[in-house]
């Protein structure tokens, strides 16, 4: 059969008998019934072919979703880290501001009341 655009089937096609005698003897192959069987069978194999190739192109299709929603959530894990580390560090430097800030006032009242 005719290779068309990609790899064939997963299933190979068998030979029909048509094909078979066109292989042995070709002045068989000329009668009218014996080239519409040879053309079902093309089609046959043809759709085959399409259906075999859009199985393919899913199956990839799919495997690419599947890896970038894994990134996406590879990315959004990350965020959210950062997001929480961020707060924790502003947290952090709030009291340490508060913090000198009290020590400031302390140390301005201790001033204050030594003269």
């Amino acid at each position: 059969p005719p290779k068309v655009g990609g790899a064939p089937p997963s299933t190979p096609v068998k030979l029909s008998s048509s094909q078979q005698r066109s292989q042995s003897d070709h002045s068989l192959n000329d009668t009218p019934s014996s080239k519409l069987n040879d053309t079902r069978e093309k089609i046959s194999y043809i759709k085959q072919s399409l259906h075999a190739n859009a199985a393919k192109k899913k199956m990839e299709e799919d495997r690419k979703m599947a890896s970038a929603m894994d990134r996406i959530c590879k990315l959004e894990q990350q965020l959210r880290d950062e997001s929480q580390q961020h707060r924790k560090d502003h947290i952090a430097l709030h009291a340490d501001v508060t913090s000198q800030v009290n020590k400031t006032r302390e140390d301005a009242l201790q001033r204050n009341q030594a003269f």
